[in-house]
């Protein structure tokens, strides 16, 4: 999160939103304290994309969204959203702003913007919590690993290949030489005397040298 470059750009959309993670359904059950989300998703394009943020806020104000968009997205953007009254100073700030009021309909039938990859963000963000809920002082942690693991350009594979490199290497010549030995070793040495197979196999005690009859006497 310290490394996060800003997205979008001239050219980019970036579908901005806020969220809630704790509401009471219908005034119902323990209240808490609520924990506000902010979040933006670049689309997709052929020349990379899919790139977001997510970040912790005290609430959805103006005041306090403004400078999060300033510092995440990048200027000349494309910017989609609710008609959230916060967002209507966004086209004073060198962004190209567009709305689509989700009352109505989840695509602008004329305009076509929507910001359902948003929304599909927080559900898979709300599907990564685990089922009891996230403490107050976990939630940063929760949202970190969350953007680790959903990164496009830190998979899981690159950070195992990461571990890998700093490893110490084996020399491959030692191996060899090491074989070569081992091989030598079982040439010159047998594993097992075949003279004497015949005659332990028919004994109980390896070294007592008692034939069975003799060893049931005793």
């Amino acid at each position: 999160m310290e490394n996060f470059e800003p997205i979008g750009g001239e050219g980019h959309i970036v579908e901005v939103d806020e969220a809630i993670l704790r509401k009471r359904k219908f005034h119902k059950g323990r209240k808490k304290a609520q924990v506000w989300l902010f979040g933006g998703i670049e689309r997709k394009r052929e020349d990379g994309g899919g790139r977001f943020f997510i970040i912790r806020v005290k609430n959805r104000s103006r005041r306090t969204l403004l400078p999060v968009i300033l510092a995440n997205i990048k200027p000349k953007t494309t910017i989609y959203s609710d008609e959230w009254r916060a967002y209507n100073c966004l086209n004073d700030f060198n962004f190209t702003h567009m709305t689509v009021c989700r009352k109505y309909h989840f695509v602008d039938p004329i305009t076509g913007v929507c910001t359902n990859g948003i929304e599909g963000l927080w559900s898979r963000f709300r599907a990564f919590l685990p089922r009891t809920g996230a403490k107050d002082k976990f939630i940063d942690d929760f949202i970190a690993n969350f953007m680790f693991h959903s990164s496009k350009n830190y998979t899981f594979k690159k950070f195992v290949k990461e571990i890998m490199n700093t490893l110490p290497t084996v020399d491959k010549g030692d191996d060899d030489e090491s074989s070569d030995a081992d091989e030598d070793d079982d040439s010159m040495t047998p594993l097992v005397d075949d003279t004497d197979s015949d005659s332990s196999s028919s004994s109980f005690g390896a070294g007592d040298g008692l034939s069975a009859s003799e060893y049931e006497d005793s």
